[in-house]
């Protein structure tokens, strides 16, 4: 990929996102995450249109909980539409063509307004976070998306078709050089580099024709991937696909659904009167507070480990909260 000054690379999932950039005229070595908003280095894909122009992320969250978009106005999960497979959650996929109606969008622009969304809202990441003279007479601070090189990772098991409608959609947000890398050769590259930064020790060294197995359990799909290498392992090193398989909502996200169909139907919820009466206590619609309550059980994913009990809380404004906790079985 030819250079530009910053080269960002954008993990763009079905539920969050992340990014990362490098700035190859000071340290072509040095990579460094986006942290959105200086706190998180992921960000909520969902998305929405207000006042006649697209919100996503954190910005839209907090909009959410003011009252100024209401919940059902939000569109998540908009990347499982890409999917040709018949399993990528078609109720999930119809309703968000029914949204994509309303609003009067198609889903490629869709996808390339929020794709400039997310690259300006990473460009102010990175122009805020510190400031450098990249070239002579240009500064960190002027960067523009005129500077940006993009690559998207995007699943092995999407076809030429969502590639090109992906590619199509960044070119027309304005980017001129983009490439697209299968999510299990980044997870292959990410472990190549800390080999190679002796960040992470193998067992023993990894040769020609020895084979590497990826396994990408993402929030939407899962990728399996077998490459072997063609030379010795390095920083330089090649790989050819050997195998392949794919599932579509095989993954974290399927996972979050059970565990709210859990709290859902739990103990501490039905001593409220249910998770309707809740959520109506609230001011909130259900949609509204599964919403909420999804965004609980991914962080508590995360925080698993750590935790002997989870706490799942309802926001509200003007009316407080809901909390429900219960011990990890």
């Amino acid at each position: 990929m030819a250079q530009k000054l910053l080269q960002l690379c954008i993990d763009w999932g079905t539920a969050n996102l992340s990014a990362s950039y490098s700035l190859p005229s000071v340290d072509p070595e040095r990579i460094e995450n986006v942290r959105f908003r200086f706190i998180s280095e992921e960000a909520p894909m969902m998305a929405a249109m207000h006042e006649g122009h697209l919100v996503w992320g954190y910005d839209l969250q907090a909009l959410i909980l003011k009252h100024k978009v209401a919940a059902e106005d939000v569109i998540e999960f908009f990347k499982l539409a890409l999917y040709d497979q018949d399993g990528a959650q078609p109720e999930r996929v119809a309703r968000v063509t029914a949204q994509l109606e309303q609003n009067n969008m198609s889903l490629d622009l869709l996808i390339q307004l929020h794709l400039r969304a997310v690259v300006d809202e990473c460009l102010r990441e990175v122009r805020d976070s510190e400031d450098k003279l990249l070239t002579p007479g240009k500064m960190l601070h002027e960067l523009d998306v005129t500077d940006v090189g993009l690559r998207l990772s995007v699943p092995q098991m999407w076809s030429p078709t969502a590639r090109r409608r992906m590619l199509q959609a960044a070119k027309l947000a304005g980017f001129t050089l983009v490439a697209l890398a299968s999510e299990p050769q980044c997870a292959l590259a990410s472990l190549v580099n800390k080999v190679a930064k002796k960040t992470v020790r193998l067992p023993r060294p990894l040769l020609a024709s020895d084979a590497v197995t990826a396994v990408d359990v993402g929030c939407g799909t899962t990728d399996i991937v077998t490459y072997r290498l063609v030379d010795d392992l390095s920083e330089h090193s090649r790989f050819e696909a050997v195998s392949q398989e794919s599932g579509a909502f095989c993954a974290g996200q399927m996972v979050n659904d059970l565990l709210l169909d859990v709290f859902e139907t739990s103990g501490e919820v039905a001593q409220r009167g249910g998770f309707r009466r809740v959520c109506n206590d609230l001011g909130i619609t259900e949609h509204e507070g599964r919403r909420q309550a999804l965004a609980e059980i991914e962080r508590l994913k995360l925080e698993y480990e750590r935790l002997p009990r989870y706490r799942i809380c309802l926001l509200a404004p003007f009316k407080g909260e809901a909390t429900f906790d219960s011990e990890f079985t």
